[in-house]
């Protein structure tokens, strides 16, 4: 079978950039962006300010926002990133990264109605099927709810040159996930909504 569609949205697209760079888009936005998707790694450990913060610096992981001119990473805190989100009025923040959970957390309790993001690592291939799956089902007319179930089993449907299955959802550091596959542990994605937090 072969499937062509087309579907066209409307997008602002910004490779590399800072924290900074992200707050003066979604002002010059004045409100107009109803969704945000960030991809890149989403938990790079946060530097330590002294050599005695020890194991609580390390806890500390922040999305890994990359200078466009010098390619090191500019990183904030995740809490001033959630409350940078938070405050344009988006409705959707889709988090392709790894590890994006707790920072999707602070963005549901700052009140951004739903968040997709990542409870564990994620490879790289799923999280691009997941993301282009997503974002297609919305442009399609789909809910939130209903495009997250169509992603997810998009993933679960990617195959093998053999033809085999691809990827399972689960999490790529339990002991045993994906170990002698494929299929290979993809990773475990969410959506956290209003009234529910969904998992794959």
């Amino acid at each position: 079978m072969h499937v062509e569609f087309c579907i066209q949205v409307n997008a602002v697209v910004h490779l590399g950039g800072s924290p900074t760079d992200l707050q003066h888009a979604l002002l010059q936005g004045r409100k107009a962006f109803k969704h945000f998707l960030f991809t890149g790694h989403g938990d790079v450990p946060m530097p330590s300010a002294g050599a005695d913060e020890g194991a609580d610096a390390r806890r500390t992981v922040t999305l890994g926002f990359t200078n466009a001119m010098t390619k090191q990473f500019e990183l904030t805190m995740p809490e001033n990133l959630a409350d940078t989100l938070s405050s344009h009025g988006l409705s959707l923040i889709f988090l392709n990264g790894c590890s994006t959970a707790d920072l999707g957390r602070k963005l549901r309790a700052r009140g951004v109605p739903h968040v997709v993001c990542w409870q564990t690592k994620a490879a790289d291939a799923a999280s691009r099927t997941l993301a282009r799956t997503f974002f297609s089902a919305v442009a399609a007319g789909r809910s939130f709810a209903e495009a997250f179930g169509d992603a997810t089993q998009a993933v679960k449907n990617m195959t093998t040159s053999r033809g085999g299955p691809l990827f399972e959802l689960s999490n790529p550091d339990e002991v045993g996930a994906g170990e002698g596959g494929p299929p290979w542990a993809a990773g475990v994605p969410l959506l956290l909504s209003e009234d529910s937090e969904a998992g794959a």
